[in-house]
């Protein structure tokens, strides 16, 4: 499986990139069709209404058979904003039935 993971607006710190690391694991186990690629996008920016950073996370998840899923979250802790966005793949409604082997509580590391 490929991975890309970059940070725009911030470094990306190597406790950050683990963390990513870890949530495309979870992910790759979770699922039972063949991802061939992840892309993970970690943007910091400002919010428009209350002028603080946000982060925002997009996972792009390019299976075997070509299909692609996104998912994507924006709040202030952008650890959060990375285990929602990767909770948003797991959960999309269009995937067809059977698709994961079983949901992980992909809170609990975070």
């Amino acid at each position: 499986m490929r991975t890309d993971v970059s940070a725009e607006g911030f470094t990306l710190t190597d406790e950050m990139r683990e963390a990513v690391y870890r949530e495309i694991m979870r992910l790759s186990q979770a699922l039972i069709r063949s991802v061939s690629e992840v892309s993970v996008r970690l943007i910091a920016g400002p919010n428009s209404s209350s002028g603080a950073t946000d982060g925002k996370c997009q996972v792009s998840v390019r299976f075997d058979d070509g299909q692609t899923v996104v998912g994507t979250h924006t709040e202030s802790d952008v650890n959060r904003s990375v285990s929602v966005a990767f909770m948003n793949v797991l959960c999309r409604p269009t995937r067809p039935c059977g698709e994961e082997r079983g949901r992980p509580d992909l809170r609990s590391a975070h």
